[in-house]
């Protein structure tokens, strides 16, 4: 049971003992590792485009910020992006470019197949006539002939109604200046309506003349309280700065970053830097005084 115990106790050690000796050595490499500066620059025909970049530690740790008509910075842990501002936007890209791809394809595909010929329509059969049954005729009632009828030669013959052959209606003519009587009221609801819309364009314009005013001074009130919500963030923060624990806790935190400064500061500075100007003499003034 001790032997146990002991073995459990010597495996905890060992492990401990491995997790200081890791922590002592990145005290270590955090105090004595430098940290490696780059910089880079060029302006040609009024564009300026920058390179800065930071590493420490093998280029375990890096951060990069650069200046191609758009800032971009960000930082990588072992090689691996960890952020980059423009990150979003590549990908972005990319899935509208993929989509464009796919879409050409789609749009290939369609042309490539067959066009199919529309099936004509199917026209409605014409529906039969329906056989009705007439009922058996009925034989015609037998006419009797008529008998001429006697006329006294004393009473004259009555003479028959002659209608008088009705004329036929003359079309009237309409000119074209005077519309016809149908459609004068439709022309006076159209009048109407009219009529109706300006006025009441008349009473909106009126209705927003008396509330200007109104508007005028609901905008005064709105300007007074952002006004005034200024003056109060700006006085809260004069307080705060003017506040003794605040002056002690930033004259602390100046001296300890300046010694900070101190010691991760660049003893040694490498530069390339090439230049020309359009006029030689120009070129050999400033070389000379570079080496002075």
């Amino acid at each position: 049971m001790l032997h146990i115990l002991g073995m459990i106790g010597k495996g905890i050690g060992i492990a401990l003992l491995c997790i200081l000796i890791l922590v002592a050595a990145l005290l270590l490499a955090i105090l004595f590792v430098p940290i490696r500066y780059r910089v880079a620059g060029k302006l040609e025909e009024g564009k300026a485009d920058g390179k800065a970049k930071v590493h420490w530690l093998f280029h375990i740790v890096t951060a990069f910020a650069s200046w191609e008509g758009k800032l971009r910075y960000g930082i990588r842990i072992f090689g691996i992006p960890v952020y980059d501002n423009l990150r979003r936007e590549q990908k972005q890209k990319k899935k509208q470019e993929r989509e464009r791809k796919q879409a050409k394809q789609r749009a290939e595909k369609n042309k490539q197949k067959p066009l199919q010929k529309p099936q004509p329509k199917r026209q409605p059969e014409p529906e039969q006539p329906r056989l009705v049954s007439k009922p058996a005729s009925q034989p015609a009632p037998e006419t009797r002939p008529e008998q001429p009828r006697l006329v006294s030669k004393e009473a004259p013959p009555r003479a028959e109604s002659v209608q008088p052959e009705s004329k036929p209606e003359q079309p009237r003519l309409v000119s074209k200046e005077t519309p016809p009587e149908e459609q004068r009221p439709g022309r006076l609801k159209r009048l109407a309506e009219k009529i109706k819309a300006f006025f009441r364009m008349l009473a909106g314009l009126g209705k927003k003349i008396w509330n200007i005013p109104h508007k005028i001074q609901e905008k005064l009130q709105n300007l007074k309280e952002k006004v005034d919500g200024i003056r109060e963030t700006i006085e809260a923060y004069r307080t705060f700065l003017e506040r003794e624990d605040f002056k002690r806790a930033f004259a602390l935190c100046k001296k300890q970053l300046l010694r900070v400064w101190k010691n991760i500061r660049p003893s040694k500075v490498k530069a390339d830097i090439h230049f020309g100007f359009d006029d030689p003499s120009v070129t050999g003034q400033i070389l000379a005084y570079l080496g002075m």
